[in-house]
């Protein structure tokens, strides 16, 4: 059983780790302060939300401080992919719609040099492909590692989303085996006590029926005094 357990843990296990790839990924242009922006987008089918805390999560992961700037995400100075030794400064935001395996999100990245001002580029004109190739920054080996680790890093955000549900069902489950564990020594403490009253009261009943037999002779008695 043990084995068949863990066979099926593993399982289980894998099933979870597995990549959430993006289902396409394409250079376009975004609006980041009332500025154009070349940016590398990514299509998700999978909630927005969760594509949101995944990205955030694997960049808190490296040290990274996330915060909002004018509808962004923003990571400040952020070594990407060990791939590079190199840092960034990353805007990205999530968009998407529907729940479940009907949700649908898209990831805009904006990669930037270190405390550069991306509002004083060269805006390119919207629909523009392949703008991002102007943009070196779009070509450094630790932008590539995160743009192709994106699948593996939604991944292991599913899979942790997971281990804190079978955690928590543990738990319940292993409360209430305490609990029905704490109830059956009472209730075994009742049925000692129970089987306790019931000896004594036995016990009282053979003294009792000792009384009454002496109670009934000693009638007898003054009953044959009277007849004599």
């Amino acid at each position: 059983m043990a084995i068949v357990l863990c066979w099926v843990g593993a399982q289980a296990q894998d099933e979870f780790i597995k990549k959430i790839d993006p289902l396409r990924s394409y250079d376009g242009v975004v609006e980041f302060q009332k500025t154009r922006q070349a940016a590398r987008i990514f299509e998700f089918n999978y909630p927005a939300k969760d594509l949101d805390k995944a990205v955030a999560g694997y960049l808190e992961s490296r040290g990274g401080k996330v915060r909002n700037v004018k509808g962004f995400n923003v990571v400040k100075g952020i070594l990407l992919h060990d791939s590079e030794n190199k840092v960034y400064d990353v805007y990205y935001k999530v968009d998407g719609k529907g729940k479940g395996d009907n949700a649908t999100s898209t990831l805009s990245v904006i990669l930037a040099d270190p405390d550069e001002d991306v509002l004083l580029r060269a805006q390119p004109e919207a629909g523009v492909s392949s703008v991002t190739q102007a943009l070196p920054v779009f070509s450094g080996a630790g932008a590539a590692g995160f743009f192709d680790g994106l699948g593996t890093y939604v991944g292991d955000y599913e899979y942790g989303k997971a281990v804190v549900v079978r955690e928590e069902e543990f738990k319940k489950a292993e409360k209430r085996y305490s609990d029905l564990v704490d109830e059956g020594q009472i209730l075994v403490k009742k049925r000692q006590k129970l089987e306790q009253d019931i000896s004594d009261n036995r016990d009282a009943q053979a003294k009792q029926a000792r009384e009454v037999e002496k109670a009934r002779l000693l009638l007898e008695q003054v009953k044959a005094k009277r007849r004599g």
